[in-house]
């Protein structure tokens, strides 16, 4: 048993990727997967089900809401994306942040969009301040990815 520890057999194949990737990759997935877990336990199963009704009240309510799902998983493949040492995971990840950050601000300050997922505040500065706030997780992910000499090495080495 040592012996195929040692070697690395039966363990599956072994990562290049720096520490930096795989950290991000891991995070990329797992917060993703979580805040999924967190929130449906937050709702509870009518709650859920009220906020599917609730999205599908309407065509353009229903697209955004379809549209976060197609993102969420997005978000997710661009995860085992980069652990797998493909560069379009972390620009695809850099683009579904935009998009996230874009549609968020545009819905709670703008009201240009149906609010299916908002920020909560009062006015502009309080809404960019939670917003900033929660995107911190996904700064320290795009920081992982893009900063770290070795991150820019292992991307660069796989064009």
């Amino acid at each position: 048993m040592s012996d195929m520890l040692k070697s690395g057999q039966g363990m599956g194949s072994t990562s290049d990727a720096p520490v930096p990737v795989m950290v991000a990759g891991t995070a990329m997935v797992a917060i993703k997967c979580i805040s999924v877990v967190l929130l449906l336990g937050e709702l509870g199963v009518d709650g859920a089900q009220e906020f599917v009704n609730t999205s599908a009240q309407a065509w353009d309510s229903t697209f955004i809401f379809l549209a976060g799902l197609l993102l969420l998983c997005l978000q997710i493949s661009c995860g085992f994306a980069v652990m797998r040492g493909r560069n379009w995971g972390r620009w695809g990840y850099v683009a579904c942040q935009c998009i996230v950050v874009l549609y968020l601000l545009l819905a709670t300050i703008g009201s240009v969009f149906p609010e299916v997922f908002t920020v909560e505040g009062e006015t502009s500065g309080q809404i960019l301040h939670v917003l900033i706030l929660q995107k911190i997780p996904d700064a320290v992910i795009l920081a992982l990815l893009f900063v770290p000499t070795a991150s820019r090495r292992f991307f660069a080495a796989r064009k």
